[in-house]
């Protein structure tokens, strides 16, 4: 039996191995590979075009107006380009220290996957819903500043031997994104775009009836790692299934599969589809046979 409890990345399988292997539960990880498509709504034009074109959305464009007189001040012929990243990531970054240091010491240095290796090392320090908020934060982090050099570009602004060539105009063209639903993109009459992003992760699978023995074990290691809840309670679920029907499908036949529904556990209610609880049955033989040295608690 296989219990499939989502995929994760590479440090969040260093923290969950370990914490379950502290308390006798084996985990199986199979890589795959992770396609997201992410849409987006955008318009582009002057900045005094779009502020006269979507009235409702001045504080986005007054934001983006702020972002680029910022780099205007030190927007130079021949500048250094580092410096004009400098001050991106100071504009956006402005009290995250920890992220602002680990950007501009990596970013663009070494090799295009420098900056991304060095994350990793990061988070996999982290607990992990600190881990995913600081990834998240990155993430929206990266596109502003990428946009940001987008706009450079569609401004005419060019660099050659890591120097700047131009400047921006003083109504500059910006290409502006709205966080829209799809209804609103058409009523606007926006430009859809979309990236697609290929990541690895790793699927984590656990046998719950190789934990049954050790609910009170999981219960306590819950209590720090919530994610690892639905494990819990698809054990406890397993677990009242083989005490009430033992480890023989003849109990389909009694109708036993109607009264294993519904289960309650320290106020939690489990409910089980029809499906859900055959699964079980059909695997408590196979797995209990495996399982003979499992310290059973019925």
């Amino acid at each position: 039996m296989k219990l499939w409890l989502g995929y994760l990345d590479e440090s969040e399988i260093t923290q969950l191995s370990s914490v379950l292997e502290q308390v006798g539960i084996k985990a199986e990880f199979k890589p795959s590979l992770d396609v997201n498509l992410d849409w987006y709504y955008y318009d582009e034009g002057k900045i005094s075009d779009l502020k006269e074109k979507y009235p409702d959305f001045k504080d986005l464009i007054f934001e983006w107006e702020g972002y680029l007189n910022s780099i205007r001040e030190v927007l130079t012929e021949g500048v250094e380009t580092g410096k004009i990243e400098e001050k991106i990531f100071d504009i956006i970054l402005p009290e995250d220290k920890k992220l602002n240091e680990l950007v501009k010491k990596y970013w663009n240095k070494e090799n295009d996957n420098a900056l991304f290796t060095a994350l990793g090392d990061v988070l996999k320090k982290m607990p992990i819903k600190e881990a995913d908020e600081f990834l998240e934060k990155f993430r929206k982090e990266h596109i502003i500043s990428s946009l940001v050099w987008q706009t450079l570009q569609i401004n005419g602004v060019t660099w050659e031997d890591n120097k700047i060539k131009g400047e921006l105009p003083e109504d500059p063209v910006l290409k502006l994104f709205f966080d829209v639903d799809n209804e609103t993109a058409e009523e606007l009459k926006l430009k859809p775009e979309f990236i697609v992003s290929i990541d690895k992760v790793s699927h984590m699978y656990v046998n719950p009836i190789e934990v049954v023995g050790k609910i009170e074990e999981l219960r306590k290691v819950c209590k720090d790692k919530i994610e690892l809840i639905e494990l819990l309670m698809a054990t406890i679920a397993v677990k009242t299934v083989m005490e009430r029907v033992g480890s023989g499908k003849e109990f389909k036949e009694k109708g036993i599969v109607k009264k294993l529904s519904f289960i309650l556990d320290r106020g939690a209610e489990i409910t089980l589809s029809h499906e859900a609880i055959e699964y079980i049955l059909e695997h408590i033989p196979n797995d209990f046979e495996k399982e003979k040295d499992l310290v059973h608690p019925f």
